[in-house]
């Protein structure tokens, strides 16, 4: 799986697939939802290429297999942490187990689709498209955030969908002190990190998502960056 991990990171970062333009407010999205989900995964195996996109952000792989048993090539493993609405049939305990799948290298054609990039029984997500990343270096690491927005699939029912994906980097790791050795790391080919956990929140809505979505999955993207910045105060 090749993502893009910087402009410093971006777990599940951009691979050339791009946001598609957008208008209306986060808050006439919020009136329609239908559901929301929240997953999480660990760990993930990030391997750097040293090659840059056309923005100068340098192009990570990451590889989803050390979490869950018996994946088949390409996937990994999640669990459900909440669901509600069209979702809530994955509300835990016991938790829900799921497959996300990998991309496209980068880079990929513009409108490329990754049908059945999230897969849980009796529903699937297909990636359109990753928003910029937002990161936050803090003190000891590194957090990273980024929107999403695809289509969720449930029988005969189709819903569009947008979210927001991230992960928190601790220094040390692998023997990364620091960002400047994080970005070091970046640039050398076949170097690798372990990142221990990532997790997201997605929303269904049920009419196509115009740049009300985005919006709202960037406004998801600053939460998370809160979200991970108060985790790390406690």
């Amino acid at each position: 799986m090749t993502f893009n991990l910087s402009t410093t990171l971006g777990l599940l970062g951009a691979v050339g697939i791009v946001a598609t333009g957008m208008v209306g407010t986060a808050g006439s999205a919020q009136a329609a939802v239908v559901g929301n989900i929240s997953i999480s995964g660990a760990p993930v195996t990030a391997v750097a290429t040293g090659l840059q996109d056309p923005n100068g952000n340098y192009i990570t792989t990451f590889d989803f297999r050390n979490f869950g048993g018996g994946n088949t090539v390409g996937t990994g493993q999640f669990l459900v942490t909440s669901g509600e609405g069209i979702f809530s049939a994955y509300e835990p305990l016991p938790f829900t187990v799921g497959t996300i799948k990998d991309v496209p290298p980068f880079p990929a054609p513009i409108g490329t689709t990754v049908a059945n990039f999230l897969q849980l029984p009796g529903t699937t997500f297909d990636l359109q498209s990753i928003n910029s990343v937002a990161y936050t270096y803090t003190n000891n690491g590194v957090n990273v955030s980024f929107g999403v927005t695809g289509l969720f699939n449930q029988g005969s029912s189709q819903y569009q969908g947008f979210g927001t994906f991230g992960a928190e980097i601790t220094f040390p790791v692998s023997g990364i002190n620091n960002a400047a050795q994080f970005q070091q790391f970046l640039a050398t080919p076949g170097a690798s990190i372990t990142i221990q956990s990532w997790s997201a929140n997605l929303t269904a809505v049920p009419e196509p998502l115009t740049m009300l979505g985005a919006g709202a999955a960037l406004g998801f993207g600053g939460f998370f960056k809160r979200k991970l910045a108060n985790k790390q105060e406690k």
